[in-house]
């Protein structure tokens, strides 16, 4: 073809779509077109008007006739009283256009369209030959908030320099990528932040991947390419060739680079969605006419490949996130009014808008709600997931093919166990589906509610761990994600909150009522949602946990059956402890990762170690890993450590060749072949004893301070030569000195994110504890000992050491420079007593944890202490800094004393006389209290916390030195609490025991709360101290004598006892704490059977006490469900069955409500009860029951007959209103079997149960009574 004669482009003869900028944010379209029309003498019509991103200013879109003959950029001059800027007028479109913008108070998204090479950012969405642009004129009424139905989105166009004939543009993309990001700051400036859509063809996608790529890296066209060959030689040799080449499909590394990080990116940012539209039509290629001009009229050609069209993260896999268009590339974007193909893009960016929004929905929970998520959450919620990493890019998508996956995922409700022996990657699997399924569910017909929860055998908190930390952590996740199903727990949580006070202090989280509140969630969710349950290593939770929920699952699976959404649950284990072989859909992980398990080890060799990549050693690691991806991640770890230790490669082969294939024999191989014998069983001996995961700063102090005596301060340990100061040094030396089998994990906690140090598996703790720690210390793991004995001497042995470097520490602390800065006794016991005055607070009492530290910290800045919590604040942040390991040492080593203590045998006592502190230790530990606001210890002497703790060698020994003077023995603590009162408190019945065997203990002392040992033991259940006190007085020995305590201190001990008098008083059974609870009503309370029982046989307790709330025994055991307590109660005879509480509630009346059936079956058994009895708000037991959905226990209220079925509370409610307005299907119903049942009864405000029901789009409700006949559809409220 010959070259063109002139470099100017042709002239383009109907330029009639023009972007208008600079518009006064005063004028509105009128205005604007008349103004218009007047500057330019033609017609003009003006399309869209909306403010800039920024909002400095409008922007807009005219239609300009032809016959004006305007040129691009055109300036108008404002009229003067608006100042003297001009209009500005274009046909290029360049940088940001705003095309529609809701109202602010509507505005909650944004969508940005991109458009491709050579095309036009305005004319390219334009339909083709028409003046229709679906972007302008159909996207922003189709994109609607669900519940005002009005327009939500802001729709955006950005144009950029994408000319290919006649460009004189150098412009590459990295360069319109920063211009773009350039352009999008304003957005990312706005508050509050809103998402965004982007929409981009062609290469508009490409940019958008670039851009989001470098947004996430600095704190495809498609995807593979494209046919450039007539766009080469419509560039030529311009300045933009540049560009034409980085878009080849054949030889373009900028291309490919670009898909791996995106690729990577998309799996680490789980708020990140893709879905793909390719052309299924060939498109014309340019060639020149006989003019010389650049037409796309040339031969048809498949402009980009299928494969390359959807090459995204998401869709490659998921047929669900790709649409053919039958357009050709350019026409892919350009619809008509009410084109079929449009249907298709607006039904999925109305998906991706509404999960968008709701998921990121800025509408406030209520303030019950959020106290109530609180209450929910523990610290360690998240851990487990957090710490297992993102798949390594191109693994784990084998599973997206698997027919098993597959079949489970399109299920209407399934059951999926991915099974497999340990460390195969299940964690690192069922982590990707997870985020793959929040991604994708976008596109599901109702929105995916997605949950989750790891279960982690190694983490210090028994939450992780336990069936209540499960329910708690997803009912956290679902009442964030769908509030309105979780009305029941929300309100049974608030009322007994107010109630009975605070949650993990008055009462606690009960397993089974969780589960229930579960069971309604997920019933109420799946009317309108489709429900994703993800639970990970079922096997690492406790001891017959795993089994049980397995069938838990099969029956939340059968849950709602009539509902149209689908339900699926996903677990993770090994073959054992789950023993269930009848699971809907199972898959064996290690018969499938093989491809997984080479790309993870060719990654790691080529990021970590370049000189073993391109070796034999990447192959020697995957063939001997058969299946077992952690067996890949040691013999990995393995070979780069001994090629750091100057080891060649065919030593190297042949030692991956000889490491055993099983892991127990593999981490043995590896231990004797690698470690450091006494520095790596100090450091295995931390990871597995510490009571937390230590931060690495700990671990570093840990390690120095050790018991070595030599060294007398901080600054000795910080000169040793062995002392690391860099957490990159640290973490190094961890991994050698575990010989690769720990590692260091980021790890969220109320303040912040934290590097904490633990083991790379749980079987590699279970090896530590098992063989692991004898081994390190020279043993023969293979031995005939007893293996209960060895792990019990390895326990004693790691909590030895633990302990005395904790006592070490604290004994070289220097806290002169800090007690000078730090707040005096004095001052300290202001706070003290501010604090206690707001603790009496009864509002303040009832608020979750963190709502009361907000309010704590809201009435400090308000009151006369402000100035001290500063001091004492700056004082805690400048100990933490100077001194990381001062807290742990503090709080830890009295519990690692006491593992020493709980593994010993009698020949150890010594052991622990030696290693407990001196007193001088004991009482610079006391002045710690005042250096800083957390290292609070509450004991006055070490008697209080030997009784506290039940040392008893060590309380031995402290109460034979006192001798006849006893001083110490009634002294009490910062509580108020004196020995006795710490052992009875805390069970310790032995403790109990040996100090009412010394004398002169004062068995009716009283702590701060008015409450006394025996109240402290009816509370927490110890019935053998209840026992033991009850006796007090009636013999002169309690021991008879007697001690199987430590040998060395029990000579001393008894011959103090011998000379001992019992003068103590006998037991006050009605003593009273301070909200007025005796011994026999904290029995009641809490359970506790046989101290009832016990209490009731003296013969001197009152059946129908009360305390200040006016609870009675039988109240109390009524409310909390303790049916053998309610009973025995009645049994007895003389119990005063319709009590009523401070709110009027009798016991028959809080059963009902909280639905313990086999109470009210109970109470409804004893002739005196008032079925009909109504509290202060006039609810019966019949309200309560039904207004909460319990409907075994409205059957038996019903059944027994007598109860009033339409009686009414004190806003005019019965029972049929408040089951239909709570969506309680069932109850409803059976109310409705009942003749004497009002259908048509209405409340003070005139709402009957239809138009409740109706309100609260309880479908299935209102379709039950209206199938019944005799219904009012027509009835009015009030409003």
């Amino acid at each position: 073809m010959a070259t063109p004669s002139s470099t100017t482009p042709p002239a383009n003869p109907y330029p009639t779509t023009w972007q208008i900028k600079s518009v006064p944010n005063e004028w509105d379209k009128y205005r604007l077109e008349s103004f218009l029309k007047t500057s330019l003498h033609c017609d003009v019509s003006v399309q869209s008007l909306a403010p800039s991103i920024d909002g400095r200013h409008g922007q807009a879109t005219a239609t300009i006739a032809a016959e004006a003959k305007l040129t691009s950029p055109r300036y108008i001059p404002k009229i003067e009283d608006l100042g003297s800027e001009s209009l500005t007028l274009r046909t290029e479109f360049e940088g940001m256009t705003t095309l529609f913008a809701p109202p602010p108070e509507d505005h909650k998204l944004d969508i940005i369209a991109l458009s491709g090479l050579g095309g036009h950012a305005f004319g390219s969405f334009k339909e083709r030959g028409g003046s229709h642009m679906w972007l302008r004129d159909s996207l922003p009424k189709h994109i609607t908030d669900k519940a005002t139905s009005k327009p939500m989105a802001r729709v955006i166009i950005y144009g950029y320099p994408s000319k290919v004939a006649y460009s004189t543009n150098i412009q590459q993309i990295p360069d319109i990528t920063t211009s773009f990001i350039t352009s999008l700051l304003p957005l990312a400036n706005s508050r509050p932040a809103k998402p965004i859509i982007f929409i981009g063809h062609s290469l508009g996608g490409i940019i958008v991947k670039q851009a989001l790529v470098k947004l996430a890296t600095e704190k495809n066209i498609p995807h593979s390419g494209m046919e450039i060959g007539a766009l080469k030689a419509m560039a030529g040799d311009r300045p933009n060739s540049g560009l034409i080449e980085s878009l080849s499909a054949v030889n373009s590394s900028a291309l490919k680079d670009l898909r791996d990080r995106f690729h990577q990116l998309s799996h680490t940012k789980q708020d990140l969605r893709l879905f793909c539209f390719y052309e299924t039509e060939q498109s014309n290629t340019a060639m020149k006419n006989d003019k010389g001009e650049w037409k796309m009229n040339g031969p048809k050609v498949m402009a980009l490949s299928v494969t390359s069209a959807r090459h995204c993260p998401q869709s490659e896999f998921n047929d669900g996130c790709v649409c053919a268009i039958p357009r050709s590339h350019s026409d892919i974007v350009k619809f008509e009014a009410n084109d079929a193909q449009y249907d298709k893009v607006r039904t999925i960016l109305e998906a991706m808008a509404r999960d968008t929004t709701e998921s990121n929905s800025d509408v406030p929970l209520t303030k019950d709600e959020k106290e109530c998520m609180r209450a929910l959450w523990f610290s360690s919620m998240d851990n487990r997931s957090v710490a297992i990493g993102p798949a390594t890019p191109g693994t784990c998508t084998w599973v997206l093919k698997e027919s098993t996956y597959k079949q489970w995922s399109s299920a209407d409700r399934g059951l999926f166990w991915m099974k497999g022996h340990p460390g195969v990657g299940k964690s690192t699997l069922i982590k990707f589906i997870m985020e793959e399924i929040k991604r994708t569910r976008y596109v599901d017909k109702m929105r995916s509610i997605v949950v989750s929860f790891f279960f982690n055998k190694r983490a210090a908190d028994d939450l992780e761990k336990t069936r209540l930390g499960f329910y708690r952590s997803v009912l956290h996740q679902l009442l964030d994600q769908c509030p309105e199903a979780l009305g029941g727990l929300v309100t049974s949580f608030s009322r007994r909150k107010d109630t009975s006070g605070q949650v993990g202090k008055d009462w606690y989280w009960q397993e089974q009522n969780l589960g229930t509140n579960l069971a309604h969630a997920i019933c109420s969710i799946l009317d309108s949602h489709a429900l994703w349950l993800f639970v990970d290593a079922l096997d690492e939770s406790n001891e017959g946990t795993a089994d049980t929920m397995v069938r838990e699952f099969k029956l939340l699976l059968k849950i709602n059956p009539s509902s149209h959404t689908n339900f699926h649950i996903c677990f993770t284990a090994r073959h054992f402890p789950v023993i269930a072989t009848d699971c809907d859909f199972e898959l064996q992980v290690d018969q499938k990762n093989v491809d997984d398990i080479k790309k993870y080890v060719l990654e790691e060799f080529s990021n970590r170690c370049q000189q073993l990549s391109n070796s034999e050693i990447p192959k020697t690691v995957i063939t001997g890993a058969h299946g077992i991806f952690l067996w890949a991640r040691v013999a990995l770890e393995e070979a780069i450590r001994l090629h750091h230790s100057g080891r060649g490669l065919p030593f190297i082969v042949q030692a991956l060749k000889r490491l055993p294939p099983e892991l127990q024999d593999l981490f043995r191989s590896i231990i004797i072949s690698g470690a450091e014998e006494v520095s790596s069983l100090q450091v295995m001996q931390w990871i597995c004893f510490a009571e937390e995961d230590l931060t690495l700063e700990e671990l570093r102090w840990a390690i120095i301070v050790d018991d070595d005596e030599s060294k007398l301060s901080v600054a000795d340990c910080r000169k040793d030569p062995s002392f690391i100061a860099d957490d990159d040094g640290m973490t190094r030396r961890l991994r050698a000195l575990s010989c690769g089998l720990a590692e260091v994990v980021d790890t969220k906690t109320s303040e912040g994110t934290t590097k904490r140090v633990q083991f790379i598996h749980e079987t590699v703790k279970e090896f530590f504890f098992n063989h692991g720690l004898r081994l390190l210390r020279g043993a023969d793991v293979i031995s005939n000992s007893d293996p209960t004995a060895t792990t019990t001497r390895e326990q004693r042995l790691g909590h030895y050491r633990l302990a005395k470097t904790c006592i070490r520490y604290l004994s070289i602390v220097d806290l002169s420079s800090y007690t000078a800065k730090a707040l005096s006794k004095a001052e300290v016991e202001g706070i003290h007593n501010f604090e206690r005055e707001l603790w009496k607070n009864k509002e303040w009492q009832g608020l979750a944890k963190v709502e009361q530290q907000e309010q704590e910290r809201m009435f400090v800045r308000q009151s006369s202490v402000r100035d001290l919590y500063i001091r004492r604040e700056e004082v805690h942040d400048l100990v933490r800094k100077d001194l990381p390991f001062l807290t742990y040492a503090l709080r830890y080593w009295m519990p690692h004393v006491e593992g020493c203590e709980r593994n010993s045998t009698g020949k150890d006592d010594i052991l622990h006389y030696s290693l407990w502190p001196k007193e001088d230790l004991f009482k610079q530990v006391d002045d710690m209290n005042h250096v800083g606001k957390y290292l609070m210890s509450r004991w006055t002497t070490i008697l209080h916390l030997a009784a506290e703790y039940g040392f008893l060698g060590r309380l031995q020994v402290t109460l034979a030195q006192a001798g006849d003077g006893q001083s110490q023995i009634n002294t009490s603590d910062s509580m108020g609490r004196t020995p006795f009162q710490l052992a009875a408190h805390n069970g310790h019945h032995a403790a109990v025991r040996m100090l009412l065997d010394m004398g002169k203990v004062d068995v009716n002392a009283r702590d701060h709360r008015q409450a006394s040992a025996l109240l402290l033991a009816a509370e927490n259940g110890h019935a053998e101290i209840v026992k033991t006190l009850l006796r007090v007085g009636e013999t002169s020995s309690i021991l008879g004598g007697k001690s199987t305590i430590f040998p060395a201190a029990a000579q001393l001990y008894h011959s103090v006892v011998g000379n001992a008098s019992d003068t103590a008083r006998k037991v006050d059974l009605d003593s009273r704490d301070c909200d007025g609870n005796s011994a026999f009503l904290l029995a009641a309370k809490n359970g506790h059977m046989r101290i009832v029982k016990d209490l009731l046989n003296t013969g001197k307790v009152d059946v129908n006490s009360k305390n200040l709330k006016h609870s009675s025994p039988l109240i109390l055991a009524a409310r909390y469900g303790y049916i053998e307590v309610v009973q025995t109660l009645l049994s007895r005879g003389g119990v005063d069955v319709n009590a009523i509480d401070w709110q009027g509630n009798s016991a028959m009346l809080l059963a009902a409500e909280i639905g313990h059936l086999m109470v009210v079956r109970t109470l409804l058994d004893t002739v005196e009860v008032d079925v009909n009895s109504k509290n202060n708000a006039h609810e019966s037991a019949l309200l309560l029951a039904s207004r909460n959905g319990h409907i075994e226990v409205v059957k038996t209220l019903l059944s027994r007959g007598g109860v009033d079925v339409n009686a009414k509370d004190w806003q005019g409610n019965s029972a049929m209103l408040l089951a239909a307005e709570n969506g309680h299907l069932m109850v409803v119903r059976t109310l409705l079997d009942t003749v004497e049942v009002d259908v048509n009864s209405k409340n003070n405000a005139h709402e009957s149960a239809l138009l409740l029901a109706s309100r609260n789009g309880h479908i299935e409700v209102v379709k039950t009574p209206l199938s019944r006949g005799g219904v009012d559809v027509n009835g009015k409220d009030h409003y």
